[in-house]
């Protein structure tokens, strides 16, 4: 059976054709994005081949570049993809129903982030910088930001306002695969000397309608291809995007900014939150010796 089964991607191309017009265009387009970021070597599997330690594996590897929300919306198009097969007799079953998400290391309801030291974000940075000068500038743009990534995809070059101080307006957010939506609470995120400087290049002369943060190409950011435009499995080893928001977030509590003010940036909706999650990764002995001074500028632009 194994020689004369269909390739995983060959089924998720049926599966793909007959969904479309028999499901909604949002959903067509989520599941389409999902199945174009599964990794080669699952899609090269004969499906019929595919058992639950593949998709576990498929999973975990996707968990530890990926957030869990993302990560979970991948594994209900996967299922979905399975359960066709069945429906269409090519496999006996589905291997991703009785397989769960991988419990995670840092996840939001624990006690404490997973985060990049000084050393080893100056080492990513370096190393992106050398690959790819633009999108390294993202990477460093939310090290200084903690913004979510789809916050970042979604902001527009007018969302940066100069006064009263330098910062940016997040409204909207828009994950890879689902639409753009509007935030249940807006909030001003003030920026760095460097990060203004970071954000006014990225911006360049274009129109305040477009996104701030593209490809060198002008095109919208989509998580897979920016992961493997700056090789993060390699300048980042074993770090998440999002851990680039726990960095922030561990040094704006060093510097002794309030935990509410920290809060407010990142976007929680209680200061209780932030403070259960990442007071435990602060370190005051780290003191003034994060690059430069970052977070000393913003406290001080903020009250001025």
């Amino acid at each position: 059976m194994a020689r004369t089964s269909p390739l995983f991607s060959e089924v998720a191309e049926m599966f793909l054709e007959l969904q479309h017009g028999n499901v909604t265009a949002h959903s067509w387009r989520a599941d389409r994005d999902n199945l174009a970021n599964v990794p080669a070597w699952f899609a090269a599997l004969p499906i019929a081949t595919i058992r639950e330690s593949d998709a576990l594996a498929y999973l975990s590897g996707q968990l530890a570049i990926k957030a869990r929300s993302t990560v979970a919306r991948a594994r209900t198009t996967l299922s979905a993809v399975f359960a066709y097969a069945v429906r269409e007799e090519i496999v006996n079953h589905n291997p991703v129903r009785n397989v769960p998400l991988p419990p995670e290391a840092a996840d939001a309801d624990t006690e404490s982030v997973s985060t990049f030291s000084d050393a080893e974000l100056a080492r990513t940075l370096a190393a992106q910088y050398e690959i790819q000068p633009r999108l390294a500038s993202v990477t460093e743009l939310l090290s200084l930001t903690g913004l979510h990534w789809s916050e970042l995809r979604a902001l527009r070059i007018g969302d940066l306002q100069r006064t009263p101080y330098p910062a940016v307006r997040v409204a909207r957010a828009h994950s890879d695969g689902y639409a753009e939506k509007p935030l249940d609470r807006a909030r001003i995120v003030p920026l760095t000397d460097r990060a203004l400087a970071i954000a006014v290049t990225l911006a360049g002369s274009r129109p305040t309608d477009e996104y701030l943060a593209t490809t060198p190409a002008g095109e919208q950011l989509q998580g897979n291809r920016f992961r493997e435009a700056v090789h993060w499995p390699q300048t980042a080893p074993g770090r998440a995007i999002r851990e680039l928001r726990h960095f922030v977030a561990t040094r704006w509590l060093d510097a002794g900014i309030p935990i509410e003010q920290v809060a407010e940036w990142l976007g929680h909706a209680r200061a209780r939150t932030a403070r259960r999650i990442y007071a435990p990764a602060s370190s005051p002995s780290r003191g003034s010796s994060r690059p430069g001074a970052m977070q000393d500028r913003v406290g001080a632009a903020c009250t001025d």
